[in-house]
């Protein structure tokens, strides 16, 4: 099934009545009944409503709602002037779509065409193609959407209807961060913080934790579930599993709290849902043949070909039970959720992606491995999760060589000061840089000569062949900084060095075939960068294909710049490992290095 994807609304002009009803609400000092508002913009109190419908799924929760009426979110309209010239009308297809599906699922009346066009300022043609369009989105699933008696109409399964709710949350709330606090503007009337709060303390009293970065989706599919309960949409679809204590205990709160009534069906899909995102707090005691037990026999099967695909492709990786016990506990709770049909965003999708492209590039070629075996769609939100078993994984075995600053050091004696003075700096710097040589006189230094940088008690001859800098034996913090600036210099004098001789012998193209362009799967998108990275046994050397686009090249609805295709010998991981992040950095900043991407053409 298609995501739509929600933007924000493009656009210069707010229309008046909107406007106007903004306007009426900020310069009132208490809340507005709806009857007032349509009085004062000569409409009715229906189409307020629709209007305040509107700009809260554009903006969620700028309007709220009380028993006194309606009033603005204060510090969400001050934060920023480009609020105030929203244009509070979807502009595409998609933001359309999105809105309908709110709409129609999030409320229990009916949705004429005519109107939802008049209130979005579009044809009702327009609204006629948009079914049309999502109803070829819906062909992989029970849904169907048309019109009757000027009436649109959504049908299906309950299931289907919540999860491409789930997924229009999702997009609606993709220009800012799926949160509690995001959540609580669409579900205005749940008690969302609550349910967070029984949810965790039942957990955690029960033995078992949910990761707080994942979070946030389990609590999105719990309110619609309340949600759908309270609408009385009920799910028609049973299944049948072993109900665990904790499913029960939780049920009875959430039914006292939202004032519902669960029925077998909720129940059970409600254990399916939530054992999607549990994990034991005692997993650091198990090990993965115990785990191999307790898995059913399809998830076994695909982490066999999984871990067999990363020994023979990714060998440099430890596969210890320490790393597959969270990995596989991890992917276990993946394919749970896709047999449930959820998605999962992760908030820091981007974070995880800037902080290392080659840890995200190789752990999507592990997950496009999971996708072939499972048979299951994964995003990018998905393998950033995974990325993080993968990156600590490397992180405990690398060695850091080429970012370490090759130093000499000396320090003078002076009582034992200088003993307690190598110690701390050793603990403050030990990490970023390698020591190759010591002297404790100025007479001796032939062994440090050949340093990059020398750290030094005592001032050296401004002719001195090696950079230096003194060592403050206080080591006092503007000593500190000034040390930390120093191999700061230093470190980035070493990328350039690194990357201006690999790239020297690396072969370059001059526009992109149709051949690369067919394997878009295996290229991850950082900037106007594509990367692919593939690792190759017996490989003579490490290789690097560049295919520049003079002018950017429209791939994927994204314009790309370069293309770098690597190619690199396993046991260079840990050089592949700093090739790629750096040289992602450097062409992602090119103001900072013009010099770079001038000498070779990028």
């Amino acid at each position: 099934m298609k995501i739509f994807t929600a933007k924000k609304f493009s656009g210069d002009i707010m229309e008046i009545k909107y406007k106007h009803l903004l306007r009426i609400l900020e310069i009132s000092n208490k809340a507005v009944t709806a009857k007032t508002l349509a009085e004062k913009l000569k409409i009715s109190s229906r189409t307020v409503m629709n209007y305040i419908f509107n700009i809260n799924s554009v903006i969620p929760g700028l309007i709220l709602s009380s028993q006194n009426g309606y009033s603005l979110q204060n510090s969400l309209w001050k934060s920023a002037d480009l609020l105030k010239q929203k244009n509070f009308f979807p502009q595409t297809p998609d933001e359309r779509i999105n809105l309908l599906i709110l709409k129609l699922l999030l409320n229990d009346k009916n949705i004429f065409i005519t109107e939802f066009a008049e209130n979005i300022h579009v044809s009702a043609e327009t609204i006629k193609k948009d079914i049309a369009t999502m109803q070829k989105n819906f062909k992989n699933s029970s849904l169907k959407i048309f019109t009757s008696k000027g009436k649109i109409i959504l049908n299906g399964s309950e299931q289907d209807k919540r999860n491409i709710l789930s997924n229009s949350i999702n997009q609606n709330l993709s220009y800012t961060r799926l949160s509690l606090h995001e959540l609580q503007k669409i579900f205005l009337t749940l008690p969302v913080f609550e349910i967070h709060d029984i949810l965790m303390k039942t957990l955690d009293k029960n033995n078992f934790f949910v990761n707080d970065s994942i979070q946030v989706n389990l609590i999105r599919d719990i309110l619609i579930t309340i949600s759908r309960i309270k609408l009385l949409k009920i799910l028609d679809e049973k299944i049948c599993i072993k109900l665990q204590p904790i499913t029960l205990i939780l049920i009875e709160k959430i039914e006292s709290l939202c004032k519902i009534k669960f029925c077998e069906n909720e129940i059970q899909e409600f254990q399916r849902l939530i054992f999607s995102y549990l994990l034991p707090k005692n997993f650091s005691e198990l090990s993965f043949a115990e785990l191999q037990k307790i898995f059913p026999t399809s998830t076994n099967k695909i982490l066999e070909k999984v871990i067999d695909y990363m020994q023979k492709n990714l060998p440099f990786l430890k596969l210890d039970d320490n790393f597959l016990v969270r990995f596989s506990l991890n992917l276990h709770n993946f394919l749970r959720r896709k047999d449930c049909g959820k998605i999962t965003v992760n908030p820091q999708l981007e974070d995880m992606k800037n902080a290392s492209p080659f840890i995200f590039c190789i752990t999507k070629n592990i997950v496009l491995k999971i996708a072939e075996f499972s048979r299951k769609n994964f995003t990018e939100d998905d393998i950033s999760y995974l990325s993080v078993h993968i990156g600590l994984a490397l992180k405990k075995i690398r060695k850091n060589f080429l970012e370490k600053i090759k130093c000499g050091l000396l320090i003078t004696p002076y009582f034992d000061f200088d003993v307690d003075l190598r110690r701390d700096f050793l603990k403050i710097f030990g990490n970023e840089i390698e020591i190759i040589g010591e002297s404790k006189t100025e007479t001796n230094l032939t062994q440090i000569k050949t340093a990059q940088l020398i750290f030094s008690t005592v001032p050296l001859e401004n002719n001195f062949p090696t950079d230096w800098i003194v060592i403050n034996p206080l080591l006092t913090e503007k000593n500190i900084e000034e040390i930390s600036q120093k191999i700061l210099q230093e470190r980035q004098k070493n990328r350039k060095n690194i990357l201006s001789k690999f790239l020297s012998e690396q072969i370059f193209t001059e526009n992109v075939s149709s051949e690369i362009l067919n394997f878009g799967d295996n290229w991850n998108i950082f900037g106007d960068i594509y990367l692919k990275i593939e690792f190759v046994n017996d490989i003579e050397k490490n290789i690097l294909t560049i295919h520049r686009e003079k002018n950017l090249k429209k791939f994927k609805k994204q314009h790309i710049k370069i293309f770098l295709d690597f190619k690199f010998s396993p046991t260079d991981w840990e050089f592949a490992f700093y090739i790629v992040d750096n040289l992602v950095d450097y062409l992602n900043n090119i103001s900072s290095n013009r010099k770079l991407e001038m000498k070779f053409g990028l």
